[in-house]
């Protein structure tokens, strides 16, 4: 049984947006001056932290393209929030854009709270049932290959190759300043998507019968979220 899923994970992220969400008296009712003037200043500090990261990093700041992104990033938080609740959550919002600015009337706040609270209890749940796996795997392939999977966390995959029965997985230490590579021996690759230059979400290891299985949940371009498996019988993980 596969713990990290796609779909836990979007229910992960989902589950935390209750925290981003505010309420407002005003999103009770449509009005047109107030959602311009919050999209307003919500943009003004988008920009402001824009240009300062263009400051500081010595790169071009385009101002009509950083409103674009804005926009953009508002239309895919709103596409987020319809498509990780269910309608009767929001649909009764006199102005659903809101949403996407982290505003809501009480109502609609208190049921998305409500929905993500259930939402987390079931990612906890699945988190404590792999923990409880990994006792009794380490009792066969010891601690040190489990716990060692947390190196892998937010490093993207820089090269995957097969030798025979021998599947080696290298990181890069672009993002966590950590460079490892990952050894399966006996091993075979039973599904993948093109994982190279995604970064590494959650890793788990589980049993299969005599053998063992090697999950990698990733996050790739535009956050598309991809996946890795592969059967082995020895795991070998070092720093590079």
């Amino acid at each position: 049984m596969k713990f990290f899923t796609k779909e836990w994970y979007l229910n992960s992220v989902a589950s935390l947006i209750c925290f981003d969400l505010k309420k407002s008296n005003k999103a009770q009712k449509f009005n047109e001056k107030y959602y311009n003037s919050l999209y307003s200043s919500q943009e003004k500090w988008f920009l402001k932290n824009r240009k300062l990261l263009a400051k500081q990093t010595h790169t071009e700041f385009d101002e009509e393209k950083t409103k674009l992104d804005f926009s953009n990033q508002c239309k895919e938080n709103l596409d987020f929030v319809k498509a990780s609740f269910p309608e009767s959550l929001w649909s009764s919002m006199p102005d659903e854009r809101l949403l996407a600015l982290g505003t809501a009337d009480s109502d609609t706040l208190a049921a998305i709270t409500h929905y993500c609270g259930e939402l987390s209890k079931k990612c906890d749940k699945a988190q404590r049932e792999y923990e409880d796996s990994c006792e009794i795997l380490a009792e066969k392939i010891g601690w040190y290959p489990i716990n060692s999977l947390e190196k892998l966390v937010n490093s993207p995959i820089c090269s995957l190759d097969t030798d025979g029965s021998t599947v080696t997985i290298k990181t890069s230490p672009e993002n966590t300043d950590l460079a490892c590579k990952v050894v399966l021996s006996v091993a075979k690759i039973t599904s993948t998507d093109n994982v190279f230059s995604a970064y590494i979400l959650y890793p788990e290891i589980l049993e299969d019968g005599d053998r063992f299985v090697l999950n990698l949940l990733c996050e790739g371009e535009n956050k598309e979220l991809l996946e890795f498996s592969a059967e082995f019988q020895g795991i070998e993980i070092e720093d590079i």
